[in-house]
């Protein structure tokens, strides 16, 4: 590569952090780290997956005539760390946003029916594929996988293509008191998050309501393993009602990130969710979710009152078609999880025990990794986190390394070119 496609940043701690960019004039955009939703190193594999992913990115957005964002564009996965670009559109692409939104939320009938009627069935069918325990060429799992991931964006667009006016409108009338109007105007609406954390508190009241199950809960200090529960359980009521749970809602990951668990893998992490309710005494989501509607609803009519009469009409009118605004976020979050589990390559049948087949699937990994190790796990031997994800060298010494926030120039630490 040539030496002015390669950057050196200084981490906090000193160290080198070596940026080698695919496009000399990358190193111009403004990259951030993306630590919220990739809050660990990412192995190898999760960064050659994600990389080839990009067609299908592109894809979703193309589909649509939204241009696509520069996040989702290119990213940068530099010794595992996830950067992403926050360049935003000229205004030629934000008129083009705009025409594509409106024309499917003409189409399907308004912002939470895009979700609804185009991005989720399409997304629930990738998922479903993905599950499948049928084995398939990696680059055909990544496009699909980041296919599905950018159709939430999508609706996501979509939506922001609505807020915007009103925040707009609110700042204008209200002056800097209107973004966070804005936000506490869009709470306490029905949600896929909300649905899952009923379902969980349902369980915990299940559980509670047995003194032995109760007393079991509360008493372990780590991981319980369901089986222990399962012997307590007299009349299997608790047992058939956590399966049809991670039946609905088990194949949601922990993070945005393809090396956490999914809740049917380690359905201890759901039991440790149970045990919190219980030992606290949570209110009922769905309650708690009544009251901040309500207060939504407040804040609204007290929005309205403090505009100007000629105002209100164009207030309810910007805020009308955002009424499913909390269900549009919370159901991408959802999806999106569910999206990270369904693509865990634990879940593909890699378990494998025909010796060509698993040297074929080991083949076919390495296309992406060069030289990087990768083992197929047969029958009978664990199948660990560690022996079953490749391991760099180099990710293994920057998993500790805290690299710089934003890797362009600042005041502190300019970086050095090689």
């Amino acid at each position: 590569m040539a030496e002015d496609a390669v950057t050196v940043y200084t981490c906090e701690d000193g160290s080198d952090f070596p940026v080698h960019w695919e496009r000399p004039e990358d190193h111009l955009a403004p990259w951030v780290r993306n630590a919220d939703h990739w809050p660990a190193a990412a192995p190898p594999l999760e960064v050659a997956l994600g990389a080839a992913g990009l067609p299908g990115r592109l894809r979703a957005f193309d589909e649509v005539d939204i241009p696509c964002l520069y996040t989702f564009r290119r990213s940068y996965a530099p010794h595992g760390f996830v950067y992403l670009n926050q360049t935003q559109y000229s205004p030629a692409e934000a008129e083009q946003w705009l025409r594509g939104a409106e024309a499917l939320i003409a189409r399907y009938g308004g912002v939470l029916e895009v979700w609804t009627g185009y991005c989720l069935p399409k997304i629930k069918e990738i998922c479903r594929r993905l599950q499948m325990d049928e084995p398939s060429p990696l680059a055909d799992l990544a496009d699909a996988w980041a296919y599905s991931q950018n159709l939430t964006m999508v609706a996501a667009a979509v939506l922001r293509s609505r807020m915007q006016p009103l925040g707009s409108f609110l700042m204008q009338e209200l002056g800097a008191e209107g973004e966070r109007l804005q936000n506490d105007l869009m709470q306490g609406q029905a949600n896929a998050t909300i649905d899952a954390d009923q379902a969980l508190w349902r369980l915990a009241q299940l559980a509670a309501s047995s003194p032995r199950l109760k007393e079991r809960l509360l008493d372990s200090a780590g991981m319980l393993d369901p089986a222990e529960l399962y012997k307590l359980d007299s009349g299997g009521e608790f047992r058939r009602a956590f399966e049809a749970f991670l039946d609905e809602y088990g194949w949601r990951s922990e993070v945005w990130q393809l090396i956490a668990f999914t809740w049917r893998e380690r359905p201890q992490i759901a039991l440790s969710l149970i045990r919190s309710v219980i030992a606290s005494q949570a209110p009922s989501p769905l309650a708690t979710q009544q009251q901040s509607l309500t207060r939504g609803q407040e804040l609204a009519d007290s929005v309205r009152d403090r505009l100007p009469s000629d105002k209100r009409g164009a207030f309810d009118a910007l805020l009308a078609p955002l009424s499913g605004y909390t269900t549009v976020r919370e159901g991408r979050a959802q999806w999106q999880l569910i999206g990270i589990g369904s693509m865990r390559l634990f879940e593909k049948g890699r378990v494998e025990h025909d010796d060509n087949k698993r040297k074929a699937i080991v083949n076919d990994i390495q296309k992406y990794l060069g030289k990087a190790m990768y083992s197929i796990p047969a029958p009978g031997r664990a199948a660990s986190l560690t022996a079953a994800w490749p391991v760099l060298a180099n990710w293994r010494v920057w998993q500790t390394a805290r690299p710089n926030y934003k890797l362009w120039i600042d005041d502190t630490k300019a970086p050095v070119k090689s």
